[in-house]
């Protein structure tokens, strides 16, 4: 078997380029900015993530743009750094009550200066909706365990989850109990941290699974139309014509 020496050697099938595939499917949000600090790519993450009216930076005309000139002088000195001097830097940005951490990393050019930068955006959540639920189902969760398992991923306790759930705190103890059992660990802080450790299962995966799964809807059932009546000849339209009318009674 012969491996491509660049994955830049392999193209996808469709003609779509395979980096949009495979980082749109990543559940960390990626933006690489050109020397000239413009945006060169954005994947589905970042652009969800960006477009929220939260989000401290914002995508502008081809550049980001930072809602506070507090965030807008750290990332400002952040860029710089690291198109200059090739530093790396861990931003937390914060503008109202949106907080975003973001990762700025050189990817270096020729002769060892940078010819690009790449900022990869901190996740929400230890794990994302969809590997839980996949991993509730490889375990056979019930419906209440998959919720509270969901709850504890994201870092609530029992006493906050039987509230936000309006269930007795028996119950969450219960559900914890059947957790442990089914996932066979020791405590439910170590299946925590085995579900920071899943891969990703983003939302458009979801999207495509559900389009692929759906039966298609069976055409509308549409009536034949009659067979069109053969024509009549000259000669049978003569008889008919010269047909003599009924005798009337008397």
């Amino acid at each position: 078997m012969t491996i491509p020496s660049s994955l830049a050697e392999w193209a996808a099938p469709g003609g779509e380029p395979w980096q949009n595939r495979v980082l749109d499917e990543l559940d960390y949000g990626i933006v690489v900015l050109t020397p000239q600090l413009r945006v060169a790519y954005c994947n589905a993450a970042a652009s969800r993530r960006l477009a929220e009216p939260s989000s401290p930076i914002v995508l502008g005309e081809s550049a980001l743009e930072a809602r506070c000139s507090r965030d807008a002088v750290a990332l400002h000195d952040a860029l710089r750094g690291a198109m200059l001097r090739g530093w790396r830097r861990l931003l937390c940005l914060q503008a109202g009550s949106g907080v975003l951490t973001l990762a700025v990393v050189p990817l270096e050019g020729q002769c060892g200066s940078a010819a690009s930068i790449l900022l990869i955006l901190g996740r929400r959540s230890a794990c994302e909706t969809l590997s839980i639920r996949a991993l509730a189902q490889s375990l056979r969760l019930t419906a209440g365990e998959t919720e509270v398992l969901s709850q504890l991923v994201a870092g609530h306790r029992p006493v906050e989850i039987a509230a936000q759930l309006s269930v007795a705190l028996s119950t969450v103890r219960t559900h914890i109990s059947n957790i442990r059992s089914k996932a066979g660990v020791a405590s439910i802080c170590e299946l925590v941290d085995e579900a920071a450790r899943l891969p990703p299962l983003t939302a458009r995966l979801a999207s495509q699974r559900v389009a692929i799964l759906k039966p298609a809807a069976p055409p509308p059932a549409t009536r034949s139309a009659p067979p069109p009546s053969s024509p009549r000849t000259p000669a049978q339209n003569s008889s008919r014509c010269e047909s003599p009318p009924p005798p009337r009674s008397a």
